[in-house]
């Protein structure tokens, strides 16, 4: 898995891990109404940052998994939705 910080796509290795961690995101809506950028950094194995679980998807169905063949060693991309503000 490859990730530079921008939570609306995170490159990965293999499809598999990618279309993986799709499907957590979209358990964790059915469980809890909203999934936040802290569970999906902690899905990736990556710290969040203190904010993470302020931003999050109600939603995930439009997101993709992308192959993107210039990148050879992770050529698996997963694009989210732009993440939403959660006020509360």
């Amino acid at each position: 898995m490859k990730f530079e910080r921008n939570v609306e796509s995170i490159a990965f290795a293999y499809e598999t891990d990618a279309i993986d961690t799709l499907v957590h995101l979209k358990d964790i809506i059915k469980a809890y109404g909203r999934v936040t950028v802290k569970d999906l950094m902690d899905l990736v194995g990556v710290a969040p940052n203190p904010d993470d679980d302020r931003l999050g998807w109600l939603n995930v169905d439009d997101a993709t998994i992308n192959l993107i063949e210039q990148d050879k060693e992770h050529p698996y991309c997963l694009m989210l939705p732009h993440p939403v503000s959660f006020n509360d």
